[in-house]
């Protein structure tokens, strides 16, 4: 601003009854990340998280998956998460302790913006993280995984069909009485036999070993 005091290029305003977030407008992601990488301030009831710093190109491009927040790709390097839905607390805060912790087997953190509610709960506002190349959304992965497992279990097996009697009788006609004879269903194979699934009762669970004592 004008007058020197810190800004976020963020807006959290009440819809709907409903503390909500959003990007202050264009180009609001390349000046989220041009702030994690300075050593500037945040606003009162902002805090913020610095993680990596990398170079990064000033473009960005939204991600036009289905979801419920809304991401932002900058500079084909990062992607930014402005958290659009009820900001609600308390929230945990996973990815500050895997910082500190120095975990590197998730997308490295670039930083993180959180907004203190009325109700006192630290809440993101803003996510900024590594971009992987050429990851899909979970839920593209999830009906992908789903469909191959379809796939390799195969479609129901048929019914058989019944043999003629040798009467001269239709087998596909109806039962005496007019009700329709319904073949016989095949078990699924987790009640097979051989493949029966049997509960196991607590008595014939395997004894955990006590603190202490050798296995």
């Amino acid at each position: 601003m004008a007058d020197g005091s810190p800004t976020l290029p963020l807006v959290v305003e009440l819809v709907d009854g409903a503390w909500r977030a959003r990007p202050s407008g264009p180009g609001a992601g390349v000046a989220l990340l041009a702030l994690l990488r300075s050593d500037g301030d945040v606003p009162d009831g902002f805090r913020i998280t610095r993680g990596v710093s990398r170079p990064f190109e000033p473009t960005e491009r939204r991600v036009a998956a289905d979801q419920t927040n809304e991401s932002w790709i900058i500079g084909e390097a990062a992607v930014v998460k402005w958290t659009t839905q009820p900001l609600v607390g308390p929230h945990p805060e996973r990815l500050r302790r895997l910082v500190e912790a120095g975990f590197s087997q998730t997308p490295a953190l670039w930083g993180m913006v959180e907004w203190r509610t009325p109700d006192g709960h630290w809440v993101p506002v803003a996510t900024v993280n590594d971009l992987v190349p050429g990851a899909e959304d979970g839920w593209t992965w999830c009906v992908d995984e789903a469909r191959h497992a379809l796939a390799a279990v195969g479609p129901p097996a048929a019914a058989p069909v019944p043999r003629d009697s040798g009467n001269g009788a239709d087998p596909a006609a109806g039962a005496p009485g007019g009700a329709a004879r319904r073949p016989p269903r095949r078990p699924p194979p987790a009640t097979a036999p051989g493949r029966r699934c049997r509960a196991r009762t607590p008595a014939s669970w395997p004894a955990r070993p006590s603190p202490g004592t050798s296995r």
